[in-house]
């Protein structure tokens, strides 16, 4: 459990505070932030920078306002900023997307405190996580970056169980063939009592989600993948920061892909290749393109919107490493020879995209 400052600007940034927060919570962790101080005999900055000094981590949301300025000219998020420097503690920086973020003339800074802004944000610049479109956009990224930094994904899902105080759930890992209810039930994660639950909030579910699957590719079992059609959005971007780091048997990954017949499977463990930059898949993943047609058939008869096959491949083999250039090669040659040609097509594509990748 970690102690989390959350410095802002307030009157712009409200409903940002209270779901960032609102999120933060249910991963069982202690939110820093005035909303809760109340009253005191300490001076309000004095009192923000003590907090600053006794969190663990600071999160800092940067909208288009510089904040009111203190006795020492900079604003209140600026000296809580550097305060967190000095302390040596761990910053995540989320800043405005002023292209896709709904901005009001109101939250708008000019003259003096628009240039404090501008050069308050060339100070962060280094510490920038990512931007955010909304609020809760801001809440999914705060907390997926939380959870990475964590590097502990069981134990905060159990925290989050607890906080809700539930015992059991069902969550929604994808799209199921045929129904839009849960297909995987996770109440194996405590001990059950009753009926099971879904998480209100999609954030929770969507981490929890993550964490099933990825327990499950820990242990080299893939045959949940039978049931779903395709990971949801949140579901996809937690595992993409986890599958890069976490190790597991990439060449049980790699067997699973040569061997399978189910199409849309195959579409799915090719996605986990492609997150994972499994260069070790690449061989399995040509093998399997060669006999594309057919797998581009069975989803045809599925009569799902997905991505199609041939495009699923190509994207995954685009994004392996040098070493997996003469396998894309040597298969692209194969190909030519069996009249193959949209499977070589994809080979000569990704070939290309690697070799400038690496210029």
């Amino acid at each position: 459990m970690k102690k989390i400052f959350i410095s802002s600007t307030y009157d712009d940034l409200r409903q940002h505070r209270i779901e960032v927060t609102k999120s933060l919570h249910a991963l069982g962790q202690i939110v820093n932030a005035m909303e809760y101080w109340g009253s005191g005999p300490q001076e309000p900055l004095e009192k923000c920078l003590e907090k600053v000094r006794k969190s663990d981590i600071l999160v800092c949301v940067i909208g288009c306002r510089y904040g009111s300025a203190s006795s020492h000219g900079k604003s209140f998020t600026q000296l809580e900023y550097e305060t967190t420097l000095k302390c040596n503690l761990d910053i995540f920086t989320y800043i405005i997307d002023e292209k896709k973020h709904p901005i009001f003339l109101e939250n708008i800074e000019f003259g003096d405190a628009a240039l404090k802004l501008k050069e308050f944000k060339i100070l962060v610049s280094e510490k920038i996580r990512s931007k955010f479109s909304s609020p809760e956009d801001l809440a999914r990224k705060v907390v997926t970056d939380i959870v990475c930094y964590l590097d502990d994904v069981g134990g905060n899902v159990r925290a989050a169980l607890e906080s809700h105080g539930l015992s059991s759930i069902n969550a929604l890992i994808g799209y199921s063939y045929g129904e839009t209810g849960s297909v995987v039930d996770l109440s194996q994660m405590l001990i059950r009592e009753g009926r099971g639950y879904k998480f209100s909030s999609e954030l929770v579910s969507s981490i929890v989600s993550a964490a099933y699957i990825l327990e499950n590719i820990s242990k080299g079992d893939y045959s949940f993948l039978e049931y779903v059609v395709s990971f949801q959005k949140d579901v996809y971007e937690i595992l993409h920061l986890f599958l890069k780091r976490m190790p597991f048997d990439k060449q049980k990954l790699s067997n699973e892909i040569l061997h399978c017949r189910n199409s849309n499977k195959l579409r799915l463990l090719i996605v986990l290749a492609k997150i994972s930059r499994a260069d070790e898949c690449v061989e399995s993943i040509c093998i399997q393109t060669i006999d594309g047609n057919t797998h581009r058939s069975n989803m045809q008869q599925v009569g799902m919107q997905t991505t199609p096959f041939y495009t699923v491949v190509r994207n995954s083999l685009k994004e392996m490493g040098v070493n997996s250039l003469a396998v894309l090669e040597h298969y692209a040659e194969v190909a030519a020879k069996m009249n193959r040609w949209q499977a070589k097509k994809e080979f000569d594509k990704a070939i290309k995209e690697i070799k400038n990748r690496i210029k």
